[in-house]
């Protein structure tokens, strides 16, 4: 089981801390945050890389067993205004649906989430995830999270191979989720366990599976079977 470790949680917060974020925060056209980018080039003296979600920003550094999650606060758009471009223009779209406590902190519902799933049974199907600090800004103050580094499955390179009957198994429950990843969960925990999480999942975060794809699911650094992000979207 992952532990948080002081002495890097220390180092997370020395390096979000130097962050400086405006209050309309979210991924540009290319589905990049340049200005967290640039400011986290001329912190950090090692290997680091920014993942972007629709709803958060993930800083992936080597030296890190986590990573560090911050939530935008909307998303910008384009919007075409005319046939030849020129009059298109960018707009930054509020988040409102989050949760009630936080309506633009995606963090927070997924926190909650993996908190409910421990809490339930089901932690080993969900990542570690805490809370790290709040980040005050000059525009708008972001609590950051920090969650256990994972391998999504778009990116893993471990063989997996279940076995032919739990692949029955889940092709015929027809789960809304990976075929071979639901067989895998089957071969280490059971037909039943496994279907006690879908159903926990479909009763308490059932928009999980309208954003499952193959960057939202994969493995913990052990090989087992994990959910990557259980916030969902609704905005």
């Amino acid at each position: 089981m992952f532990e948080f470790n002081e002495a890097d949680l220390l180092k997370a917060r020395d390096i979000v801390s130097q962050l400086e974020l405006p209050a309309q925060f979210g991924m540009d056209e290319d589905l990049e945050v340049p200005i967290l980018y640039d400011q986290l080039e001329n912190i950090l003296d090692e290997d680091f890389y920014v993942a972007c979600g629709i709803s958060k920003a993930v800083i992936i550094i080597d030296s890190l067993p986590f990573v560090i999650k911050i939530p935008f606060t909307g998303r910008w758009v384009h919007e075409c205004t005319s046939w030849d471009n020129e009059e298109d223009q960018i707009e930054f779209i509020p988040f409102v649906h989050a949760n009630e406590q936080a309506p633009d902190d995606y963090c927070y519902d997924e926190l909650n989430n993996i908190t409910c799933a421990q809490i339930d049974g089901f932690r080993v199907f969900v990542p570690n995830m805490q809370f790290l600090m709040t980040l005050e800004c000059a525009e708008h103050n972001y609590d950051v999270y920090v969650q256990e580094k994972v391998v999504p499955e778009s990116e893993n390179r471990r063989p997996i191979n279940p076995s032919r009957n739990s692949m029955d198994i889940a092709a015929d429950r027809g789960y809304s989720v990976d075929l071979r990843w639901a067989a895998y969960a089957i071969d280490l925990y059971g037909a039943d366990y496994f279907e006690a999480f879908m159903e926990w999942v479909e009763a308490n975060c059932s928009d999980v599976f309208c954003d499952f794809h193959d960057g939202n699911f994969g493995y913990s650094m052990s090989g087992a079977p994990i959910i990557l992000d259980v916030s969902g979207f609704r905005d």
